[in-house]
């Protein structure tokens, strides 16, 4: 099953762009993807949507979006991540996530990171190994634990927080409140929905 003319067609048209794009950016330190956005909507005119049969071009923009986001992403990430003392992304968010809800069983913690249950238990291992959260038999039932953030978890992410916020931030550089919250609720719809 292939996709229908006009998303072909968009595509290409995509493609063209970034090409054009390029031959007038020749910038190599990872932002393309934000200035190539950003050249998007300087210079194009808004994406028409519309209803296709099958794997319309909405489906397939959005799914490239998706991809080249994730890249991104995992890009500037590992820039962040080398200057701390974080494995990967997932150390700082099971923290974050710990210090603002409290305890939690580690199977909800994983699950509340849309995570495998062998990648969150490796992680829980990484941050228990380093005293940065501690665990404690779930009284209720004694075959699960419970995992808190420990004093120098909490110290941790403390001192990191203006290095990560701003990280956070650089994403939405340029997006009024109002965007910003529509591009959350459609966030929360595609996250819900995968």
């Amino acid at each position: 099953m292939g996709m229908d003319t006009e998303a072909v067609e968009r595509i290409e048209t995509l493609i063209g762009e970034y090409r054009h794009f390029t031959e007038e950016n020749r910038n190599d330190d990872g932002s393309w993807l934000h200035e190539f956005g950003s050249w998007l909507q300087r210079g194009n005119p808004p994406h028409q949507a519309g209803t296709h049969a099958g794997l319309g071009a909405d489906d397939a923009m959005i799914g490239m979006f998706l991809v080249s986001l994730n890249n991104l992403t995992r890009s500037r990430l590992n820039k962040l991540i080398h200057d701390t003392p974080f494995a990967n992304i997932m150390d700082y968010h099971f923290l974050k996530l710990l210090d603002g809800h409290g305890r939690q069983r580690k199977t909800d913690l994983i699950a509340n990171n849309h995570m495998e249950m062998t990648s969150g238990i490796e992680i829980i291992r990484r941050l228990l190994k380093n005293g940065w959260i501690g665990e404690e038999t779930n009284p209720e039932d004694r075959r699960s634990k419970y995992v808190s953030i420990s004093p120098e978890g909490k110290l941790l992410i403390n001192q990191l927080q203006v290095q990560f916020d701003d990280f956070y931030r650089s994403f939405c550089s340029g997006i009024d409140e109002g965007q910003k919250a529509d591009v959350v609720r459609s966030l929360e719809l595609l996250i819900t929905r995968i």
